[in-house]
């Protein structure tokens, strides 16, 4: 036990070495510790050690308006965090904001900002993912190249032809755009080929032609199966498959679909 003539002096025994320090906090310098105890005497924060560690974390205090914050550091040039709850148990984030509860910064020099909002009210809500391998995305959009084509072969050209889609979860939403320049399809029936993802079979679309070669036609059918667009048209009442017959210079077809694979 240390008495009261040894104050002020260099300090040896079983709890660490040191010079004590009366009415003032004293400057811990680089402590060796294995746990942080509450005034419980409880432990309120372990600290465990890993030979040759050189990667470690640190925490920092802020000034106002800005966040404290607990940031990674080391020797590494990149250095992760992990935070893993014990058996079962679960990790909670809790925010009282609004909007924008979480919010990642991510690229060089965080250059780009995602922010998520979540619903403030007081139900509660759960998102289950796919128990799947592979990357799930909750919104892909993309372009692809359609083309007019007869089943017994041939080509067109083009003055206008594009495509674009939508991909939310399961659900697919594409555009389809094809003006004709010329038209040297052989015999055979018309199809619009091909949709990015496959559709499935007999699925309706919206579809608005104009400018065709046979002036008798009035109604078109447009049926996707897989990742194709089948042709159909109506004359007369009576429906058969559109064919090379139909089409010409200028001909114009505008498709719309939507479906879930």
């Amino acid at each position: 036990m240390t008495t009261i003539n040894a104050v002020g002096n260099g300090l040896t025994s079983a709890t660490g070495t040191g010079n004590f320090v009366g009415s003032t906090a004293p400057t811990i310098s680089n402590p060796i510790i294995n746990a942080i105890y509450d005034t419980n005497d409880n432990v309120i924060l372990g600290l465990n050690a890993v030979s040759s560690a050189v990667n470690y974390i640190n925490v920092f205090n802020n000034a106002t308006g800005d966040d404290p914050a607990i940031v990674t550091t080391g020797t590494d040039t990149d250095i992760g965090l992990t935070i893993s709850a014990k058996g079962a148990g679960t990790i909670l984030l809790e925010s009282g904001a609004t909007v924008n509860q979480l919010i990642i910064g991510t690229g060089p020099s965080l250059v780009h900002t995602t922010n998520f909002s979540f619903p403030s009210n007081a139900a509660n809500q759960t998102v289950t993912w796919p128990d799947a391998t592979g990357t799930v995305s909750l919104y892909t959009t993309g372009t692809f190249l359609p083309t007019l084509v007869s089943s017994g072969g041939g080509t067109c050209t083009y003055s206008t032809q594009s495509a674009s889609y939508t991909q939310m979860g399961n659900m697919i939403f594409a555009t389809i755009s094809l003006v004709l320049s010329t038209s040297s399809l052989s015999a055979g029936t018309l199809s619009i080929q091909t949709l990015p993802v496959s559709s499935p079979v007999n699925t309706a679309c919206s579809v608005y032609v104009s400018g065709l070669a046979a002036t008798a036609i009035t109604q078109i059918e447009a049926i996707s199966s897989g990742t194709q667009i089948n042709l159909g048209r109506y004359a007369a009442g009576v429906k058969t498959d559109m064919t090379d017959t139909d089409v010409a210079p200028g001909s114009s077809f505008y498709i719309a679909i939507a479906y879930q694979t």
